[in-house]
């Protein structure tokens, strides 16, 4: 259920998808061949439509496609396909499209199980194949602080009700939150997942989260880019739940920009939640992942 994304559904913590375009803007530059020699005062008028042009590109839409591939699929210190055993890595694609306008963001991210002894169950009990819709809206507060705003639906639907509580679960989540453009990124955020059918809000939850990143420059192709986050949940009705109430993410990306529009990313992660009576061990997780961004 991703920033990165964050999706960074991101298998890191990024959210879905993890890889996002906001986290690969790309600069572009505008090249002439104009000859000086040629040039008159009665011609400097014509630049005029050629910025207004670029001003107007500008103000469109950025899109990007995503492929994901990784071992495991964890959200939240949760592995997900695992069936309570965060070391079963049966395989996942992440695919994603992304568009962003000024302060809007709107996309889709999925994911399917690739192999394993429990992908049917996995389908039934609306963990193994994922469809995720959000929208994000982003302003600057002040300085180099911006506020997020955010809705998620996270759809299962081939889910049956015998074993998910209900035939295609959907799921809600509201989110806002603050970052600080600095140093590690810093962000505080807070969500209320929610179950859209009656019988999947007895697990309703809100969910608080740290977290930040940061990007490295290795070389002109090469970014190496790092991420961290921790998060507490409080469900409701149902306060006595024990299991997966603390999670801890961690996350480290290579990221070589092929060209100004495609770039291929490969890493590495780790995270941890709590289950009462299991040794810490077997409480964490770890997986590798990789995939192609195409971008225009």
């Amino acid at each position: 259920m991703k920033r990165f994304i964050v999706l960074m559904l991101t298998v890191f913590p990024w959210a879905p998808a993890a890889v996002s375009a906001q986290e690969t803007k790309d600069a572009t530059s505008v090249k002439t061949g104009d000859d000086s020699s040629s040039k008159t005062v009665d011609e400097a008028p014509v630049k005029a439509p050629a910025a207004d042009a670029e001003e107007e590109k500008s103000d469109g839409w950025e899109k990007s496609f995503e492929m994901n591939f990784a071992s495991a699929y964890v959200w939240r210190g949760l592995n997900l396909l695992g069936q309570g055993n965060q070391h079963y890595s049966p395989g996942v694609f992440l695919p994603g499209v992304e568009a962003t306008r000024g302060i809007w963001t709107i996309g889709w991210v999925a994911a399917f199980q690739l192999g394993g002894r429990n992908v049917a169950s996995n389908v039934d009990g609306a963990a193994g194949m994922e469809q995720d819709f959000y929208v994000q809206v982003e302003k600057t507060l002040m300085g180099d602080f911006s506020w997020t705003a955010s809705l998620t639906a996270y759809g299962f639907p081939a889910s049956k009700e015998a074993e998910s509580g209900a035939d295609r679960s959907l799921y809600a989540e509201p989110s806002v939150g603050i970052t600080w453009a600095k140093k590690f990124n810093p962000f505080v955020k807070i969500h209320w997942f929610h179950g859209v059918q009656s019988a999947l809000s007895d697990f309703d939850y809100v969910y608080f989260n740290v977290g930040g990143s940061r990007d490295v420059k290795l070389s002109g192709k090469l970014t190496l880019k790092l991420a961290g986050e921790g998060g507490m949940k409080w469900f409701f009705p149902d306060d006595t739940v024990e299991d997966n109430v603390w999670d801890i993410q961690l996350g480290a990306m290579l990221e070589y920009a092929a060209t100004d529009e495609i770039s291929l990313t490969g890493g590495l992660g780790t995270a941890w939640s709590n289950f009462a009576g299991v040794k810490p061990i077997d409480e964490a997780t770890a997986w590798l992942a990789g995939g192609i961004c195409i971008s225009w």
